[in-house]
């Protein structure tokens, strides 16, 4: 996740002063995150990713749960889009 989000970062359009000016708590938080991934070893987390073998499924998950998402959004489907929340929120409960 974290490295799917700096990548959409770093080809966004927008200056970072563009993207800081309208951040929320969140973004900002994520954002943190991320930082401390990415400033971690490229191909020592390239390795970690190349050689797990639960990668596939898990980019596979994410690659579904990305679609969804935007049909969600594109189609207006709050209710969808709440039960998925209510869902993520139950299942990080748990952790």
């Amino acid at each position: 996740m974290n490295l799917v989000f700096a990548r959409a970062l770093a080809a966004s359009p927008l200056s970072a002063a563009a993207i800081a000016e309208t951040a929320s708590t969140t973004f900002l938080k994520q954002a943190a995150t991320t930082r401390e991934v990415v400033s971690e070893n490229p191909s020592l987390y390239y390795q970690i990713q190349a050689l797990n073998p639960h990668t596939p499924a898990v980019l596979r998950r994410f690659a579904e749960s990305l679609a969804a998402l935007r049909r969600e959004i594109d189609l207006e489907l709050e209710e969808d889009f709440r039960r998925e929340m209510e869902s993520g929120r139950r299942r990080l409960a748990e952790l």
